[in-house]
């Protein structure tokens, strides 16, 4: 109960920290058809099994393998193998406060540039990942449909609830790729 308590006050502390930001419209494919640069949050939950790699392998086409920042809760080296030119930044936990929010230490790891889209692939609703693609700035935010996630995202896509973490994450990148495919016209 006391976490339950610690996560909603953590909620409202970044929708009071957000409640001025507005998103300019965007127009389909332009933002994702001139991007550069991608923030992937990776499930937070290792336990979880997810490839991650796979998930991230259609995008690698359309992003250089060097602007893609993928951030994750625990070191995976197979995604340094496997995407050697990215940077997979650990979060540590003492970078999340108690109520759930990233510290300023975690922000100041990630690579200095102007992200043009960040993907959060938690299938449920976690502040600290989306928090981090909302403080990005990037101009596309994409993640699930959960409450409360229009507040930090602008592109969100419905999941059944059967879905699991890997058909979730798929049907995300699936959805992005149809845009993406229109960059290389």
């Amino acid at each position: 109960m006391l976490e339950s308590v610690r996560r909603s006050i953590g909620g409202r502390f970044a929708r009071f920290h957000f409640r001025k930001s507005r998103d300019a419209a965007i127009s389909f494919p332009y933002p994702i058809h001139s991007s550069a640069t991608l923030l992937a949050v990776a499930p937070l939950h290792a336990s979880e099994g997810i490839d991650i790699v796979a998930r991230l392998l259609p995008l690698r086409d359309s992003f250089h393998e060097g602007m893609i920042t993928i951030v994750a809760d625990v070191p995976r080296h197979h995604i340094e193998r496997a995407l050697p030119r990215s940077h997979v930044i650990t979060i540590e936990p003492k970078e999340v406060g108690q109520f759930f929010l990233p510290h300023k230490e975690l922000f100041a790891r990630l690579p200095l540039r102007r992200y043009d889209v960040a993907i959060d692939l938690n299938l449920d609703f976690l502040l600290p990942s989306a928090y981090i693609c909302k403080e990005s700035n990037a101009p596309l935010r994409a993640g699930f449909e959960r409450q409360y996630a229009d507040t930090f995202f602008n592109f969100l896509v419905r999941v059944h609830a059967s879905s699991t973490q890997a058909q979730a994450c798929d049907h995300l990148i699936a959805c992005l790729h149809m845009f993406l495919a229109e960059k290389s016209v």
